[in-house]
Order: C-alpha cells, then sequence, then structure tokens
C-alpha cells in the first residue's frame, strides 16, 4: 500500500553501522504522514562533502564515527554551510556527552537503545518547526537588514541632493528680493521654478519609500480649511492667470471652519491635484468643489470632499487603470502622468491614510474629474463660515525685516549654505558666528563661555564630518549650554527628529531650509527689540557666589547688563551708582529680608524699576505686591523663567 505523504523531508544519516542505518531507515518508515528521502553516508569525510551542498532539511548523526567522534562533524558544520538542524544518535546514556552535543548546536540527542518511531518522530517535527522557525527569523532579520540598508540610502541621496538645493534656492531668494532687472528676474525665477521641481521630485521619491516602508507620520490637528485653501489658491492663481484659463474654487454650502486633519499632507494631495489639471489644461478652466457630503447609515458627518475638475485633454480609457500605479508613466505615452509617477499613487496612500480617498471619473464633454474624502472628525455641530479666500497670500516673496537681537551660530560644513544661513540669520538683526564642523562650534561655545558670553541659539547641521551635529550638541549641552539648539538635516526620514531631540536639540528643520520657516523658528526662540529693549540693566541681588556666577551668566545671555549684589547693604550701593530696569531679589539675605529689602527700595524713590523676587520655597504673590515687588520666581531658575520675566 502507498503512503499518501502530506510532507516530504530529506534526510541526512550519517552512521558507519549498516544495520543502525537499516533500523533508522525503518524507524522513518514508520512515521505517518511524512515521506522521507534518506541519504546514507559512512565516513566523515563522506558527510562533509554532503553538508557542503546544503540540500537536506534534517540530519541524524551517530555520536561515534569510528575512530572520529561525531561532534568534531557536529563543530564543523556551520563552517561547510550546512544549515540543517542536526539530531545526535548515541548508543551510551551519558549526560555530560548529551550536554556536549546540544552546547555544539544539535537540537536533540537520542538513546539508539530506546528508540522508537514515536520518537524520532517527535523529535524530527520539533527540529523540522525550530527550523521553520529559525528560517522565519532570518528572512525577517534580511528584510529588516535590507529596510535599513534602504533607509540609510535614502537618508544619504536626500543629504546629498538637499544640501545643494537649499544653497540654489536660498541664493536664488536672495537674489530675487535683491530687485534685479527683468532680463536678470527671469533668469533667477526660471532657476527658482527647476529647482522646486526638483525638490518636488525629491519630495515624491522620499515620501514613497516612506509609506512603503510605514515610517510616514502624519501629525493630525486643528486645521482652519480657509487658512490650507488660500495657501493653494496662492499657489496656483499666477500660473492659471499666465495661461489664460480661469481658476475657480466654489462651494454650494457653509463649510466648517475647521477641522482635524494634517495640514501639511491634505495640502501636498491638493497641490498635487490641482497642479496637475492647470499644468494639462490650456483653455477653460479648473475647479475645485468643497462639500461636507451626507453620511451614511445614520452616522454623524466627518469628510470633506473636494473635486478637482478641469477642461484639459482628459486621460484615454485605455490609460486610466494605469493613473495610481507608482511608476507608471515609465514605458508610456501617458502625459498625464509626468514627473517621476508618484504623484497620484502617493496622493491616494496619503488619502488612505487620512480615513478617505482618491478616485477618478471622466466627465461627459471631456476633461479630467478627480475627487479627494478625507476624515475631519466630527463636524455635524462645528461653526460654519462660506468660503472666503485671500488671492494675495504668498504671491510675493516675503521680505526679512531686521526684528531680532543677540547672537546666534550657524553650524554648518558646506560653506555656500553656511553662507546662505548666516545672510539669512543677520537680515533679522542677529549677529552671526559661523562653525564648520561640529568640533569648531564645540570648541566656539566654550570660548565663549570663558568670557562669561554665549550665543543665543545655534543652528546645527547634523551631518558634518569630524564631529556631527548630534554629537557636537550632546558635548554642548555638557558645557552647561540651555538655550535653543535647532537641527538642521536632510534627512527627513522617520527617527531623525527624534534622534535630534535625544541628543539634546530643541526642535527640527528639513533642509532646503526655507527662510521664513527659519525665522518663525529664531523668532520663537530669540527675543525681539520690543521685548527687552527697556531691560536691558540688571541689578542680581544674591548672597549666595555660585547661583549669582550662574544667574549673571544666564541674563548676559539674554544680551542685559548685570551688576551684582551680595547683600541688601550692598544693593543700596548699587542703587546709587545706577538705576537698573530690573531688580533680582533673594529672599534670604544675610542682613535682611527680601521683602524688607523690596519695601526700603520703593520708599527710597525707585518706583519705575521692576523687583522679582527669587526664592528656593513657594512665595504668596500677595505677599510680595504688598510689599513692592512685581513678580516671584522659584528657584532653581531657568533662562526660559528669565526671558519671560525680563519680557
Amino acid at each position: 500500500m502507498v503512503k499518501e505523504a502530506a510532507l516530504r523531508v530529506s534526510v541526512l544519516l550519517v552512521e558507519d553501522d549498516e544495520d543502525d542505518y537499516l533500523l533508522t531507515n525503518d524507524l522513518l518508515e514508520d512515521i505517518p504522514n511524512v515521506e522521507f528521502d534518506l541519504d546514507w553516508v559512512s565516513t566523515p569525510d563522506d558527510a562533509r562533502r554532503e553538508m557542503r551542498l546544503n540540500r537536506h532539511d534534517i540530519c541524524l548523526m551517530d555520536y561515534r564515527l569510528g575512530p572520529e567522534e561525531g561532534t568534531a562533524l557536529l563543530k564543523q558544520a556551520p563552517c561547510l554551510g550546512f544549515t540543517a538542524p542536526i539530531i545526535m544518535l548515541t548508543g551510551q546514556d551519558d549526560s555530560e556527552k548529551d550536554a556536549l552535543a546540544m552546547k555544539l548546536g544539535a537540537v536533540d540527542y537520542l538513546l539508539k537503545s530506546h528508540l522508537d518511531a514515536h520518537q524520532l518522530s517527535r523529535a524530527v517535527r520539533y527540529a523540522l518547526a525550530r527550523r521553520e522557525a529559525e528560517v522565519e527569523r532570518l528572512k525577517r532579520l534580511r528584510a529588516q537588514s535590507e529596510n535599513d540598508s534602504k533607509s540609510q540610502f535614502l537618508a544619504h541621496i536626500s543629504h546629498e541632493i538637499r544640501t545643494p538645493l537649499t544653497a540654489i534656492l536660498g541664493f536664488t531668494e536672495l537674489m530675487i528680493n535683491k530687485d534685479p532687472d527683468r532680463d536678470v528676474l527671469q533668469g533667477l525665477q526660471v532657476i527658482q521654478r527647476n529647482g522646486q521641481h526638483l525638490r518636488s521630485l525629491l519630495n515624491d521619491v522620499l515620501d514613497f519609500s516612506k509609506i512603503e516602508a510605514g515610517q510616514l507620520e502624519l501629525e493630525v490637528a486643528e486645521v482652519r480649511l480657509a487658512d490650507v485653501l488660500a495657501d493653494v489658491w496662492s499657489i496656483f492663481s499666477v500660473a492659471a492667470e499666465d495661461k489664460g484659463i480661469e481658476l475657480l474654487f466654489k462651494t454650494s454650502e457653509m463649510l466648517p471652519e475647521a477641522i482635524m486633519t494634517d495640514a501639511v499632507r491634505l495640502r501636498q494631495i491638493l497641490i498635487n491635484l490641482i497642479g496637475n489639471a492647470v499644468k494639462f489644461t490650456h483653455e477653460g478652466s479648473v475647479t475645485l468643489t468643497v462639500s461636507a457630503p451626507p453620511a451614511e447609515g445614520g452616522r454623524a458627518p466627518n469628510q470633506l470632499a473636494f473635486e478637482v475638475r478641469d477642461t484639459g485633454p482628459g486621460v484615454p480609457a485605455e490609460a486610466q487603470h494605469l493613473l495610481f500605479k507608482p511608476f507608471a508613466q515609465a514605458g508610456t505615452s501617458l502625459t498625464r502622468m509626468e514627473g517621476t509617477g508618484l504623484g497620484l499613487a502617493i496622493s491616494q496612500q496619503l488619502a488612505e491614510r487620512l480615513d478617505g480617498s482618491v478616485s477618478f471619473h471622466a466627465p461627459e464633454g471631456g476633461g479630467a474629474c478627480f475627487t479627494l474624502r478625507i476624515g475631519v472628525g466630527e463636524i455635524a455641530d462645528a461653526p460654519r463660515a462660506p468660503l472666503t479666500l485671500d488671492a494675495r497670500r504668498g504671491i510675493e516673496p516675503r521680505r526679512i525685516e531686521p526684528a531680532l537681537r543677540g547672537t546666534v551660530l550657524v553650524v554648518d560644513d558646506v560653506e555656500d549654505i553656511r553662507h546662505l544661513i548666516g545672510q539669512w540669520v543677520s537680515q533679522t538683526g542677529a549677529e552671526v558666528l559661523f562653525a564648520a564642523d561640529g568640533r569648531a562650534a564645540v570648541e566656539t561655545v566654550s570660548s565663549m563661555q570663558a568670557k562669561q558670553r554665549a550665543p543665543l541659539v545655534i543652528l546645527m547641521d547634523i551631518q558634518m564630518p569630524l564631529m556631527d551635529g548630534h554629537e557636537a550638541t550632546r558635548q554642548i549641552r555638557g558645557l552647561g549650554f540651555d538655550g535653543p539648539i535647532i537641527a538642521l538635516t536632510a534627512a527627513t526620514l522617520q527617527g531623525d527628529r527624534e534622534k535630534c531631540l535625544q541628543s539634546g536639540c530643541t526642535s527640527f528643520l528639513s533642509k532646503p531650509l526655507n527662510p521664513s520657516v527659519l525665522v518663525s523658528a529664531l523668532r520663537r526662540a530669540m527675543p525681539e527689540p520690543s521685548t527687552i529693549g527697556q531691560v536691558v540693566n540688571v541689578l542680581l541681588v544674591e548672597d549666595d557666589t555660585d547661583a549669582a556666577d550662574a544667574l549673571a551668566y544666564l541674563l548676559r545671555h539674554l544680551d542685559c547688563t548685570v551688576a551684582t549684589a551680595g547683600s541688601g547693604t550692598e544693593a543700596f550701593e548699587r542703587l546709587q551708582q545706577a538705576t537698573p530696569d530690573l531688580i533680582l531679589l533673594d529672599l534670604n539675605l544675610p542682613d535682611t529680608h527680601g521683602f524688607d529689602l523690596a519695601k526700603r527700595i520703593r520708599e527710597a524713590g525707585f518706583a519705575d524699576c521692576r523687583i522679582c523676587i527669587l526664592s528656593g520655597e513657594t512665595v504668596s504673590l500677595d505677599a510680595a505686591k504688598a510689599a513692592g515687588a512685581n513678580d516671584c520666581l522659584l528657584k532653581p531658575v531657568d533662562m526660559a523663567t528669565l526671558r519671560a520675566a525680563i519680557s
């Protein structure tokens, strides 16, 4: 009777005794639902030859092979390239040999004298299960390694492209803002458009790779719908006007003022859909219609629909199935899908991540119509408003107005980028210092600290030779610098932001840098003249020398002029020499209480200066104000607290 085999297993039997070979073969034949292909070798040399071929699913190996022990062969198996599990067979019950065999890599150790089909079947099945699990583990490790290599490659390519692109776009914008003559302006605008196109293509490739690797992060927050639509309108209104086509944004209903979504990704999808429509429409119009479709099944409405319809040539019927396939334009004549062929594929996947979809249909009469739907949270009871757009938003280049004070250290190994960022920073009114690598940045901060100075903000490139931005940031934090360190990096993959924050950076900007985004980040980190213009001179009254030195250092870091006093008596002597704008007053002084000193200062006629009480314990603000103080600060005091106090 022929046995139906549910499983076919290739076995290598290493056994120098023919009787034991026949016995083992009989036992294997008795195992149900498995058909074994048995290869028998009787010498270690023959075994090594077979092991090098690595073509078996399992190996049964005798412990004693003539003058040689099977453990020697067991030890050699990995070096021979043999990866199948090995079960040792022995005629002796020896726990030490059992332990040695298992230590050398055997998956089981069986006594020939007690061996039966059931025991052998169990050992074989267990070994095969372990082998399968190990194969799966290796596959996962290999896949993870390939993903890691892919991520490293993408990070490297991103850095190598974004760094020069920062210089190209940045200096182009600087030159455009200097009002060049018409011919030069047209040339600069060509450079700018093509640079922006290159950035768009790069973003498409990186976004698609992040989506494929599951590394794309969404930042869902409350978003003003009108702001997103106005931004998109401002991008395409001039291009549409130049082509002589009409760009219409409309709705037939009142729309929610605020929605819950990722504004960056929503804007990206709309830019892709409307950009394609404007690009391929040469006469007629491009229309965006926004609506809140009713929910199905009695549920509350939680979606918005954005329909982009154009009067262009449309998409041939035979090519419509390719619209959302990545790289589908390669080798085709589908002009609707120029570029990387990723834009629509990315838009569809982004829409799915936003609990929605992108669909296409060909309207009667020609043209194309794409409909984006996204989840926006509960909007049934949300405040509504008509659709209004500020068509002037974003059309004119924004000029950087001087509004900041303080020192900014720019750290970047690429001279062009360093110079460009320095120009942007200097236009804000801030002083600029430069460092060409991480080591130079650490030395600069250390040197400034020795002179009781420090930069107010550090702009830190991450990928640099000698010492990268991560290590430089850690060392600068080790020096005691607690001001903002803003990471500048061309790496935009998942985890890059976390690495920067873990090394000590306070925020993160991606290259190519947008000057307005950079200036906004600086404004959040630096005081404007109006905030500390009247509070420059500070009298610090603190009897603890170390605490006084630390506070004075922080205050000078904020560009304050600092005078110190260690007692109430010395404080009054300082007041006779100059009237400060702010007095930071320790509560417990050796010769007086802080409240009493504050009251004496007010009684002496110093009514205009602000007084802040410093205390290591919680102090009643009402009691402080009753004594003549304006505020209380709880020790230890950090820079953010001092910045708030002097503002």
